[in-house]
């Protein structure tokens, strides 16, 4: 069974441009999240999808591979599903499923990712996102946090940056956010760029609305571990102090 990873990074992020070539411990994020993707052994083939050329340099330079993408993508999903199909118009190889690891998480580790992987490799659903607990009242009004709303199927019927559920206290056993590594079978991922964009994932500025919006089941499944994606400046400190701590 192919299962490959494609990790989606541009330089025009609003919120932090240029993010992917920032160093962290004189080395670029992207470097540090396709190594460690690279070195976890689980995948058919890792792959960078990115429109820009200083980032397709980079990864070329570290003897990786990238796939050039259109600028016009707003979707981190829509990137992966071209850098898809030229994957496979190119190779000629079979892909049966997809994993995204968005290139911002530079702390990503196989604990996570074999979550997802062990899931698509037994093929019992099309999509899967990981969450976890938001533990501090500070991150659930964080606008950078995905909440997330699951329902007693386990699937996911709402995401938003906002705080959701309404709480009167916070209590973080009920708190939930988007751990950004997810799994899709091929046909799933074609679906979704052939889909037209929501008014909700527009205005979010969250992928899995379009799926949320078309009643696309969205299986929804806990990890314990941590994520610590690179939204803005600061988190770039947060970041390597972590990864100065053993066995981070």
């Amino acid at each position: 069974m192919s299962i490959i990873a494609i990790i989606p990074a541009r330089m025009s992020s609003s919120r932090f441009p240029g993010k992917p070539m920032k160093k962290i411990l004189n080395k670029p994020m992207i470097g540090h999240v396709y190594e460690r993707v690279k070195n976890m052994n689980l995948f058919s083939d890792v792959i960078v999808a990115t429109c820009d050329t200083e980032i397709s340099n980079y990864i070329h330079s570290i003897n990786g591979k990238a796939i050039m993408t259109k600028k016009t993508h707003n979707r981190a999903v829509d990137r992966c599903a071209e850098a898809l199909y030229k994957y496979q118009k190119k190779t000629k190889k079979k892909v049966d499923s997809i994993i995204m690891i968005q290139g911002d998480e530079p702390l990503v580790n196989k604990k996570m990712v074999n979550i997802v992987f062990g899931n698509m490799k037994r093929k019992k659903y099309d999509c899967i996102n990981l969450y976890s607990e938001i533990d501090t009242k500070k991150d659930f009004l964080n606008e950078d946090v995905i909440k997330v709303i699951i329902n007693n199927k386990k699937n996911c019927i709402l995401m938003s940056r906002k705080p959701i559920p309404y709480l009167k206290k916070f209590d973080p056993k009920v708190t939930k956010k988007q751990v950004c590594v997810i799994g899709f079978t091929t046909n799933i991922l074609k679906k979704f760029y052939k889909l037209k964009s929501t008014f909700l994932e527009k205005t979010e500025s969250i992928d899995m609305l379009r799926f949320i919006d078309n009643s696309i089941e969205i299986k929804m499944i806990h990890t314990k571990s941590k994520s610590w994606a690179v939204d803005r400046p600061r988190d770039i400190k947060i970041i390597e102090k972590l990864m100065k701590k053993k066995n981070v």
